[in-house]
């Protein structure tokens, strides 16, 4: 008897247990975990298509050659761990595609049409050509049954950029927003005389060619000059026309990186693919030359934030590359050369503390440039004679969220810009906010019609009066006279309580997401399972901001 009482004591319990739950489902509906279904399988990077070849292919000549001293310039080794080789697997894009479908479901197909064509190219381009459907979202490319599932993954790779046609749209407006052409000769454009071609053509059925356009920073432009179309934010329809949702090369066109003789000319290749001597260009094959202006192929940007969520989450994303520690690095090196501050003319007059921090661009387009997710900014702090700190401006929470910015505690409002500073509440952050049809703020891609705001810090020899309204600053900021090409001046007028000396320590740091950005998208919630990916990888996320430039100074 007892036996049979301790079970039905269990079977007791058990349905006592499940009662709970239900009950507990109807008052808290569970939130829906990660669908990993779709990104836990790897990729073959050894796919062949009609026009594309994988990374793999390429790897097995391109991978194991150095430079001088010895440098592993391993060209696939280099790319893999890039934003560029990883921008199907990114979980933000995956995200805020799959949010600006649910908002915009009219218009999915042109959404995922335009999307696709820069962030997974050749998949776009042979499902063109074949006559099939382009659909990025599952059962689309995205979804690992899908026939162009591998060239999907392989991203931006090497048969995609180095068969971009040298036509006549090459560089020019019309072949902005993705409109590259493509060699459909399987030919391959390199950048060196006289290419030993019987290997290559053995190995991969391509032929390299010299074209000195691969080395230029046209062959950027097109992904890199994106127009969006804009949908009325009252009637939810297409107004036909544009918005310009990132201009890097426009505006690398409107500085003194562009200009012939300027004495600071420079190609996008030169501050992101810098070079090196002494190469040789493949690991086998005879007459090969040694080379010695070879472009690295790590590709590096500013990115820090993704490239540590792509390292951290590589069996969720089905990543296998193993070198995002040093893209880390390399991108940590570029960032802290982008920019400089400096603090001029400090003063201690009457108990009123004053000083101007002078931030200088010293990049080839605005900083930051790009989608309009990214922000630096300004953070001050001050303390007293008794190391207690009696000013601060720009702290940011352990969330990314910063004090006293006004758009990360409303996402109806957003910080203007300051010429000055004279409340902790006032942080200067440099950043484009987008509005829509009614001038409201929204973080809707396809609702953005123009900027709030667009106080991005400018490039040298950049003139902000003549420009175009697709990259001129917002009216504000416009009026800024200290606001000017590579420069601008914030002054601090501050009353503070506490004694002299004060010592001030000023850094400018960068966002590659801003907080309200994120918590926009995350309204879209267990709506996608995309959408619930990202903010699993974004709630564990190490790095939340970067430190560009630093300067300390002390007021007596």
């Amino acid at each position: 008897m007892k036996k049979y009482g301790i079970v039905t004591l269990i079977l007791l319990l058990n349905l006592l247990l499940i009662s709970c739950q239900q009950k507990n489902s109807q008052v808290n509906p569970p939130v829906i975990p990660p669908d990993t279904s779709t990104s836990v399988n790897y990729s073959n990077s050894s796919f062949k298509t009609t026009h594309f070849s994988g990374s793999q292919i390429c790897a097995d000549c391109h991978n194991g050659i150095t430079g001088t001293g010895d440098v592993d310039v391993s060209l696939e080794l280099d790319w893999a761990s890039t934003m560029m080789a990883n921008s199907a697997r990114d979980p933000l894009f995956r995200a805020k595609v799959a949010s600006e479908t649910l908002r915009n479901p009219s218009i999915k197909t042109e959404i995922e049409q335009k999307c696709s064509r820069c962030h997974t190219p050749m998949a776009n381009i042979e499902a063109k050509l074949s006559g099939q459907p382009v659909a990025l979202l599952p059962p689309g490319f995205l979804s690992p049954e899908h026939e162009y599932f591998d060239a999907a993954m392989d991203g931006i790779s090497c048969t995609l950029c180095h068969q971009i046609e040298n036509d006549e749209d090459f560089g020019e407006k019309i072949s902005f927003s993705g409109n590259f052409s493509i060699n459909l000769d399987r030919i391959i454009y390199g950048p060196f005389a006289t290419p030993v071609a019987s290997t290559m053509v053995s190995a991969t059925g391509y032929n390299p060619e010299l074209s000195s356009h691969i080395s230029t920073s046209e062959i950027c432009s097109s992904c890199h000059n994106l127009f969006t179309d804009i949908v009325d934010a009252t009637t939810d329809q297409l107004t036909g026309e544009k918005f310009p949702e990132q201009t890097t090369y426009e505006e690398w066109e409107q500085s003194s990186f562009a200009q012939a003789g300027s004495g600071a000319e420079k190609s996008c290749q030169d501050c992101h693919m810098p070079e090196i001597s002494g190469v040789k260009v493949a690991n086998r094959g005879t007459g090969l030359s040694i080379q010695n202006k070879f472009s690295r192929h790590y590709l590096v940007g500013a990115n820090t934030f993704m490239l540590d969520i792509l390292n951290n989450n590589k069996s969720l994303l089905g990543i296998k590359a193993n070198n995002f520690e040093k893209a880390i690095e390399r991108t940590r090196d570029l960032l802290q050369s982008s920019a400089s501050i400096s603090v001029k003319n400090p003063s201690n007059i009457a108990g009123t503390i004053n000083f101007t921090v002078n931030v200088n661009n010293l990049t080839g387009h605005k900083l930051p440039s790009g989608y309009p997710a990214r922000r630096a900014y300004l953070h001050v702090t001050i303390t007293d004679a008794d190391n207690t700190n009696v000013f601060e401006s720009g702290l940011m929470n352990a969330n990314g969220s910063i004090v006293g910015v006004d758009d990360d505690t409303n996402s109806e409002k957003y910080e203007p810009h300051h010429n000055v500073i004279t409340q902790s509440n006032q942080v200067q952050v440099y950043e484009s906010i987008m509005q829509n049809t009614n001038n409201e703020v929204t973080y809707t891609l396809l609702n953005g019609a123009s900027y709030k705001k667009d106080n991005r810090l400018l490039p040298e020899g950049f003139d902000k009066n003549i420009v175009s309204s697709d990259i001129a600053p917002d009216i504000t900021t416009l009026a800024d006279l200290n606001f000017i090409a590579a420069s601008d001046d914030v002054i601090y007028r501050l009353e503070l309580a506490g004694t002299a000396p004060y010592k001030v320590n000023v850094e400018l740091n960068y966002q590659s997401v801003s907080y309200q950005y994120a918590q926009d998208l995350f309204k879209d919630l267990d709506k996608h399972e995309y959408i619930n990916t990202f903010k699993q990888v974004y709630d564990t996320a190490k790095i939340q901001k970067e430190t560009i430039s630093a300067v300390n100074i002390t007021i007596e």
